[in-house]
C-alpha cells in the first residue's frame, strides 16, 4: 500500500525504527544518513527479496529520503497518481524518491542518493529564487501601473 502525502513523515519514522531495531543504524534524517540507508538497501539486495514486507521497506525507505530532502529546506509531498509512488514537489520541479530508492537497490552505488538529494535541493533553490525574482518583477510592473494611475 502507497502511503498518502500526509503518512509520509510517520513511514519514514517508521523507517528510522527499524533502520536501529533490525539493522542497528541510527538514523537522523540528515544528508549524511542516506549512506546508512544505501547500506541496508544493499544488504536486501544481497537477501531475497519480493514479499510484501520487503516492498513496505522500500516503501518506507523512499519516505525517509523525502524526508530527509524536506526537512533540508526542499520540496514537499505530493501523492502520485492511483496506485502510483509519491512525489515529491517545489514548484515546477518534482522527484519521485521510491524510483531512486529503487535504482539504487538494482544499480549499487552508482545510484547513490544523496547527490540525488543534494541535486534536487539546489534544483529546489534554484526554483524558489526564479520564483521570487518573478513576483518581484511583477509587483515592480504593478507598482509603475499604480503610479501613473496615481498621478493621472
Amino acid at each position: 500500500m502507497i502511503p498518502g502525502p500526509e503518512r509520509a513523515p510517520q513511514v519514514a519514522q517508521a523507517f528510522v525504527k527499524t533502520a536501529r531495531d533490525v539493522y542497528g543504524r541510527d538514523m537522523d534524517f540528515s544528508l549524511d544518513s542516506l549512506g546508512l540507508v544505501e547500506e541496508i538497501l544493499d544488504d536486501l539486495a544481497q537477501g531475497e527479496g519480493g514479499g510484501s514486507g520487503f516492498r513496505l521497506l522500500l516503501q518506507a525507505a523512499s519516505c525517509y529520503l523525502g524526508e530527509v530532502i524536506i526537512r533540508a529546506g526542499a520540496g514537499g509531498w505530493v501523492a502520485g497518481a492511483r496506485g502510483e509512488p509519491l512525489i515529491l514537489r517545489e514548484g515546477g520541479l518534482s522527484a519521485v524518491p521510491y524510483n531512486k530508492v529503487m535504482k539504487r537497490l538494482e544499480g549499487g552505488p552508482e545510484e547513490a542518493l544523496r547527490p540525488y538529494a543534494l541535486i534536487f535541493i539546489e534544483r529546489a533553490e534554484q526554483e524558489r529564487a526564479q520564483a521570487a525574482a518573478l513576483a518581484a518583477a511583477q509587483s515592480r510592473g504593478l507598482m509603475a501601473r499604480l503610479r501613473k494611475w496615481v498621478r493621472a
